[in-house]
């Protein structure tokens, strides 16, 4: 794959379908995607999987249509781990089935009333029984560390440290991490983390940060406070090798929403902002 590939998550544009996701993506200098799995549809799944391949986009990862065994505060199971464990055994499935790709995100969602401590073996458990089913097909698992201010809404993981303790738990090859830059940039020493955690950073995605008016509200790479290009040379340091992913979410409600925006034209000033992180910087 190309160096310093670029591409999109199908969770930046939910007001598209997986076709104009195709589409546009390419034509706003993607060369890879985050695949959705919400976003296909069944009745028309091997149609979709044959116009992604005459797409030239590489599946880069793909993102579960649930992310987690336990609770997440918009899941739609809420947190029924039945449900969550089907629908994320039905991932390993399709991705086996699909060849689409090799690799899945996960993030950790919460077991209420229990400390970290406590959860740990039952998440470890969950994601131990996973991993084994998802190796038969060559699939690696992914978890996702979340900014702090999710911790007991989403996750109980909110550093590199904390996936790696699961990882370590867990004890098996196919399990890594995505490494989110908006939930990591501030944390202080997160450029020591990366070159400690090098071998099991599978993803990346970007976004940018300013002050937060909701939990959801991210940015343009490059239009925010993330010192971008350093934490991207941080990355490229240590060969990681399996594209940038551009992944904002945002509130319908706020005035300057990117999704109230011309989609293309966002897509573009993403586009922008990555190739403008990896210039030089002159002092």
């Amino acid at each position: 794959m190309p160096a310093r590939e670029f591409g999109f998550s199908q969770y930046c544009t939910p007001m598209w379908s997986f076709e104009q996701d195709l589409l546009h993506f390419r034509q706003c200098g993607a060369s890879c995607l985050e695949l959705s799995e919400a976003k296909l549809r069944q009745d028309r799944l091997d149609e979709q999987m044959a116009l992604l391949g005459e797409s030239g986009l590489r599946v880069s990862t793909v993102q579960p249509a649930v992310e987690s065994f336990f609770e997440v505060k918009l899941s739609a199971t809420l947190g029924n781990l039945e449900a969550n464990r089907e629908s994320l055994y039905r991932t390993v499935n399709f991705m086996g089935r699909t060849r689409v790709c090799d690799r899945f995100n996960t993030i950790s969602g919460v077991l209420p009333g229990l400390t970290w401590s406590e959860a740990l073996p039952t998440v470890a458990l969950e994601y131990r029984e996973l991993c084994k089913c998802a190796a038969q097909y060559g699939i690696n698992v992914m978890i996702e560390p979340l900014h702090p201010l999710y911790c007991g809404l989403d996750s109980m993981i909110s550093s590199l440290d904390e996936a790696a303790q699961l990882i370590d738990e867990v004890n098996l090859e196919n399990l890594g991490i995505t490494f989110d830059v908006w939930h990591l940039w501030q944390q202080p020493t997160i450029y020591n983390d990366i070159q400690k955690y090098k071998d099991r950073i599978w993803a990346v995605h970007i976004s940018d940060w300013r002050p937060l008016r909701c939990a959801v509200d991210r940015h343009v790479p490059g239009e925010g406070e993330v010192p971008l290009g350093r934490l991207l040379g941080a990355l490229e340091a240590v060969q990681y090798d399996n594209g940038y992913l551009v992944e904002f979410f945002s509130d319908w409600l706020l005035p300057d929403s990117l999704w109230r925006q011309d989609m293309v034209n966002v897509l573009r000033r993403c586009k922008e902002g990555f190739d403008k992180a990896w210039e030089p910087v002159n002092f």
